[in-house]
């Protein structure tokens, strides 16, 4: 092998991991603008809307009572309606 080709595969072996790790790092870029996180983000603006309680004698083939009525108490924190007997907050997350 002559000293010219051994140069050109040395200068190969030199350049190829910086090319393809350019090639990497442009391809992550491209992939963090992608309209996709821009539509996800969107969606996180959107108010959160909490679980719903269903009556039971709404499911089929339950023949427990339900409660006449549902007791709620309030957040100190954020001010968000919590069940009774809830122990942290479904908005901040902070203890009721």
């Amino acid at each position: 092998m002559e000293v010219w080709q051994k140069v050109l595969m040395a200068a190969g072996i030199c350049v190829a991991p910086s090319l393809l790790f350019l090639g990497l790092w442009r391809g992550l870029m491209r992939l963090r603008d992608d309209d996709l996180i821009d539509r996800t983000s969107d969606d996180w603006n959107e108010p959160y809307v909490g679980p719903t309680i269903v009556p039971r004698s709404v499911v089929p083939g339950s023949d427990q009572k339900v409660p006449a009525r549902v007791d709620f108490v309030v957040c100190d924190q954020c001010g968000a309606p919590n069940a009774e007997g809830s122990r942290y907050c479904h908005e901040c997350l902070s203890r009721v």
